[in-house]
């Protein structure tokens, strides 16, 4: 019997792209850190996925999701 490979889309298997952010928060007199991971492992521009300050947090944009 003889097994055969199978091709798999260039994408399937790659890594997703990090970013991460330390930011001191004034109103909580403390720092806050922050590691997000891209949701697309396709997305590249890391100004999507970058740390960002919502509603006094320090979180990740819509394109990305917090590790925690």
């Amino acid at each position: 019997m003889r097994n055969s490979g199978v091709a798999i889309d260039e994408y399937t298997d790659s890594l997703r792209n990090y970013t991460a952010g330390v930011r001191f928060m004034p109103e909580q007199d403390n720092f806050a850190v922050v590691i997000c991971r891209g949701n697309d492992h396709t997305e590249d521009n890391i100004d999507d996925i970058r740390p960002t300050r919502r509603n006094n947090q320090w979180t990740c944009t819509s394109n990305s999701t917090v590790i925690p």
